[in-house]
């Protein structure tokens, strides 16, 4: 992997530790809970002491902290990936530190009614950010499009994300405009066709350039 940019990583930290400093300062204004989950028409149905909300956020932050700091180092394939793959875990902290922030701050002002739209186009910014950094990604058995087809075959790969990525880049940032205007009962089959067309056609892409290469070297 990449050497470590260290004012990058000092920045992905802070951004790490940043709701929580905000939770500490507003601490009792924080309600004893805090709601945690949503139904399918976006209202509130279950609630999290806070104490309880912030060591779970927290510990899923520290998760992926790790998991995405080292683990990628000791993959399948060795290959050093490019800075943008540390950009993408600047992307996915600033995505977990906004939504502790944001219900956060619901919480204290008791506003519920545009939260799970905050929330849902923050998952598609975050998606937009992954697409983004396809576009460079090497081959390797940890993130991007893994089909039988990608792994094994570094033009497939190449193609696969590069068409992925742009199709995430644009198909996030569309589905984010529209998350914005649909009523809130449809957002949630918005977001799952959103997702089902980013995952599904990437796959179906590679198998197709897979046969197309096999033919050319036949």
């Amino acid at each position: 992997m990449k050497t470590i940019n260290k004012p990058l990583e000092v920045l992905i930290l802070i951004v790490l530790v940043a709701p929580f400093i905000y939770a500490a300062f507003v601490w009792n204004q924080i309600p004893a809970t805090i709601v945690s989950h949503y139904d399918i028409q976006g209202q509130p149905n279950d609630t999290q002491p806070k104490e309880m909300f912030l060591l779970i956020m927290g510990g899923v932050q520290l998760f992926l902290y790790v998991l995405l700091r080292f683990v990628p180092g000791a993959g399948v394939f060795p290959n050093e990936q490019t800075g943008n793959f540390h950009r993408l875990r600047l992307a996915a902290t600033l995505f977990l530190s906004g939504l502790t922030a944001w219900m956060i701050y619901s919480g204290i002002h008791a506003d519920q009614t545009h939260n799970t739209s905050v929330i849902l186009v923050l998952v598609m910014g975050l998606l937009a950010a992954i697409g983004n950094y396809m576009t460079t990604i090497r081959p390797n058995f940890f993130v991007g499009i893994r089909t039988p087809w990608t792994l094994f075959n570094e033009t497939v790969w190449r193609k696969t994300h590069q068409m992925a990525g742009r199709l995430w880049v644009g198909g996030s940032i569309l589905g984010a405009i529209l998350l914005l205007m649909v009523p809130t009962d449809w957002q949630l089959a918005l977001l799952l066709t959103v997702v089902g067309v980013l995952v599904v056609v990437p796959i179906v892409y590679s198998y197709l350039v897979y046969r197309q290469e096999k033919q050319r070297l036949a």
